[in-house]
C-alpha cells in the first residue's frame, strides 16, 4: 500500500492485489532502469504480467500520484510542471518561461518583486507604448476553436496592473484588448485591498468593463459608488502604500508564473479579492453581460433577440 498527497489536496491510496505484491516497487525499479513501455516492463517482470497488465497498472500509478514526475524519456509536460508547482510548490525551471509583459503607468517594482525573485522575465511598458496588434493570438478566440496547449503558448502574455484612481486608463485598455482579439490579465491596487483577475479571453470571458460594473451593482448604490469612486480620486497615490503591495506581490506572482508557463490563467471569468491587513482573500465568479458594450461586437450575429 503507497499513500501520497498532503493535507490540503487531500491524499492518494494505492493498494495492490495480495497474489502480486511487491509489483510496484519492481515496476519503479524497472523504469529507473531505463524501461519505458509496457511491452519493456513485462520482459522485466514477471512473464505472467501482461503487457496490458502493466498498462493498466502505469496508469494507475500516474493517476493515484505514485509517479510524481513523467517517468519517460521526453521533458514532462508543463501541466505536470504546473501541478507540481501549486501542490508542493516547486518553481519550474526558468528557461520554459516565457517573458510577460507588464502593462502600468506607474512604478509597479514593488508589486512585481515576488515575481522576479522567482525568475519570471517581465517587460514593463506604458500604456501608450504598447501596440496591441503585436500580441493579437494566431487564430481569432471567438470562432469557436478548441483553445489547445499549442495555441496558448504561443500567446504573448499581457498583463496589465493600475492603482485605484486610474479606472479610465484600465477601460481604454479594455476596449482595445477586446477589439484586437488580445487575452489580458488585470489587476489592481486600492490601498490595503487589492484584486487579481480578470483574466479576459476576448469572446469567452466577461472583460474588464463587467467585472466592474458587477462590483458596482453588488458592493453599493449609486450613489455611494460615485462617491467612492471621487474619494478614490482625491487621494491620489498615497493610499497605495508598502503593505498592499506586499499583499498584492504574493497573489500576483503565482498569476504571473502561470501565465508565463501555460499561456493562460485560471482567473479567466473569476476574480480574487484580497486585503492585506487582514489576510481575507475571496474568489468570485463572474457572468458575462448580454449588453455590454465593449464585448457586444465580438457577440454573433445570430443571438436572443431580447438583447
Amino acid at each position: 500500500m503507497i499513500v501520497k498527497g498532503s493535507a490540503l489536496e487531500g491524499f492518494s491510496l494505492l493498494v495492490e492485489d495480495p497474489e502480486r505484491r511487491g509489483i510496484t516497487a519492481s515496476i519503479i525499479r524497472a523504469l529507473e532502469d531505463g524501461a519505458h513501455t509496457p511491452e519493456e516492463l513485462a520482459g522485466i517482470l514477471d512473464s505472467a504480467v501482461s503487457p496490458e497488465a502493466c498498462g493498466q497498472l502505469l496508469e494507475t500509478m500516474r493517476e493515484s500520484g505514485v509517479l510524481g514526475v513523467n517517468q519517460d524519456s521526453e521533458p514532462a509536460d508543463l501541466e505536470t510542471i504546473w501541478s507540481a508547482f501549486v501542490r508542493y510548490g516547486e518553481l519550474p525551471d526558468p528557461s520554459l518561461l516565457r517573458p510577460v509583459t507588464v502593462v502600468s503607468s506607474r512604478d509597479a517594482d514593488g508589486v512585481l518583486e515576488g515575481a522576479r525573485a522567482w525568475g519570471i522575465p517581465l517587460v514593463v511598458v506604458r500604456p501608450d507604448e504598447i501596440n496591441l496588434t503585436d500580441f493579437a493570438p494566431a487564430a481569432p478566440l471567438h470562432n469557436g476553436e478548441t483553445d489547445t496547449v499549442a495555441l496558448r503558448r504561443d500567446r504573448k502574455p499581457v498583463v496589465h496592473f493600475s492603482f485605484e484612481s486610474e479606472r479610465a486608463e484600465m477601460y481604454r485598455l479594455n476596449e482595445q484588448a477586446v477589439a484586437a482579439g488580445v487575452p489580458v490579465l488585470y489587476s489592481r491596487l486600492d490601498g490595503v485591498e487589492y484584486t487579481v483577475g480578470p483574466y479576459v479571453v476576448p469572446g469567452q470571458t466577461a472583460c474588464a468593463w463587467e467585472a466592474e460594473r458587477l462590483w458596482a451593482r453588488s458592493s453599493a448604490d449609486r450613489e455611494q459608488y460615485e462617491t467612492l469612486l471621487r474619494h478614490r480620486s482625491s487621494q491620489g497615490h498615497t493610499s497605495s502604500n508598502v503593505v498592499g503591495q506586499a499583499g498584492l506581490s504574493s497573489a500576483l506572482a503565482v498569476s504571473l508564473l502561470e501565465l508565463s508557463l501555460r499561456g493562460t490563467s485560471e482567473r479567466a471569468g473569476t476574480v480574487v479579492h484580497g486585503r492585506s491587513t487582514t489576510h481575507q482573500v475571496s474568489t468570485n465568479s463572474l457572468m458575462r453581460l448580454p449588453r455590454c458594450p465593449v464585448c457586444l461586437p465580438m457577440q454573433p450575429l445570430a443571438r436572443n433577440p431580447l438583447y
